[in-house]
């Protein structure tokens, strides 16, 4: 029965613990916040917009080259793989902007 008393959660010396954990687990949520999209380098930032822009088209120009040679119309799939992949790209740079945007906190702007 005397290790009912040890495994006590109600110790305060636990509970002062705890505290202790939960502030530093604040402190670093903290910190995470603020390494987010603003805290990387603009050089950063233009080659994560390249890649975006590139490897999309690349992936599905491939993929259309690849279903070109099965069926057996060349040049057909692999132009509608780069575009598509192209308009993708696209699609993933804007996004990818907005997610580097600051944020300026006006919310006037909006009404």
């Amino acid at each position: 029965m005397a290790d009912k008393d040890q495994t006590s959660y109600e110790d305060a010396n636990d509970k002062d613990r705890l505290d202790r954990l939960g502030q530093k687990i604040a402190k670093a949520r903290g910190e995470e916040q603020q390494n987010g999209p603003e805290a990387h380098s603009t050089l950063g930032k233009g080659w994560r917009l390249a890649t975006e822009l590139v490897a999309a088209p690349l992936l599905a120009g491939a993929m259309g080259l690849g279903l070109d040679r099965w069926i057996g119309t060349l040049p057909l799939f692999l132009l509608i793989g780069i575009a598509i992949g192209f308009a993708a790209g696209m699609l993933n740079v804007r996004r990818a902007m907005k997610e580097m945007e600051p944020d300026t906190g006006d919310d006037d702007e909006q009404k």
